[in-house]
């Protein structure tokens, strides 16, 4: 996982991640370890932001700054995870803006890691550039179960465009290895791995999973996927410290 940077040096690839929400910040720790994040854009209230920009030790800016911070870090991966109401808005102007300044400017086209759940990787193409290499990965991460914290024991579906090589697909599965594995789609395959029915499905195999190898009992891994299931449903009775964050 190296990348020659803007001056000719190596070290580790640099980002910018334009959606610090739930999600990401739940994988910082994670990305931390394989890229240099050079700054990163959410929504919230000033003091929320300031708060992130201090545990991270990064700029943490307001979403509408998405442009000025990829200009003023010129990053090697873009890790796009805007609020869903705002992802194809966010390609037709900033990005599209950046990816234009960069050819304008003769600089390196950054890589695209899309976590937002569309549009599908070729509208990013038309939009950017058939040569601009976008993925789009899917993540079911799982990190506390029956209250052990695990790490790589999630799931991700992820779609690659056609500009992608396969020394560049491996760096961007080592990326996002915190997630767990990953499986290799295609486009039109989408629409049935976010089915709500085939996600439940894996994430209770994955909590078996992770329960025997934990070698928890078959009656704490029963108990916590009827409490999961339970909160998903919206039924009363179930706290938060006796079902985790699935």
């Amino acid at each position: 996982l190296i990348c020659r940077d803007q001056s000719g040096a190596m070290g580790k690839p640099t980002a910018v991640i334009l959606g610090l929400g739930k999600l990401v910040t739940e994988l910082m720790p994670d990305f931390q370890q394989r890229v240099n994040i050079l700054g990163a854009t959410c929504g919230g209230t000033d003091e929320e932001r300031k708060a992130k920009s201090t545990k991270w030790s990064i700029p943490v800016e307001h979403y509408s700054q998405n442009l000025t911070l990829l200009k003023s870090g010129t990053p090697d991966i873009i890790v796009f995870a805007p609020q869903p109401f705002k992802t194809e808005a966010a390609i037709s102007t900033e990005l599209k803006a950046y990816i234009d300044h960069c050819r304008s400017s003769n600089l390196a086209i950054p890589e695209i890691i899309s976590l937002a759940p569309g549009p599908p990787v070729f509208v990013y193409n038309m939009i950017l550039g058939a040569d601009v290499r976008v993925c789009m990965a899917v993540p079911l991460p799982t990190r506390v179960v029956a209250g052990q914290r695990i790490q790589g024991r999630g799931f991700y579906f992820i779609v690659y465009g056609d500009s992608y090589e396969d020394t560049e697909r491996s760096r961007v599965r080592e990326i996002l290895s915190p997630l767990g594995p990953g499986m290799e789609v295609k486009q039109n395959q989408v629409v049935d791995t976010v089915n709500p029915l085939t996600w439940c499905l894996v994430l209770m195999q994955l909590i078996v999973d992770v329960g025997n190898t934990l070698k928890l009992e078959d009656t704490a891994i029963a108990s916590h996927l009827r409490q999961s299931l339970h909160k998903a449903a919206w039924f009363g009775g179930v706290r938060e410290k006796d079902v985790g964050q699935p």
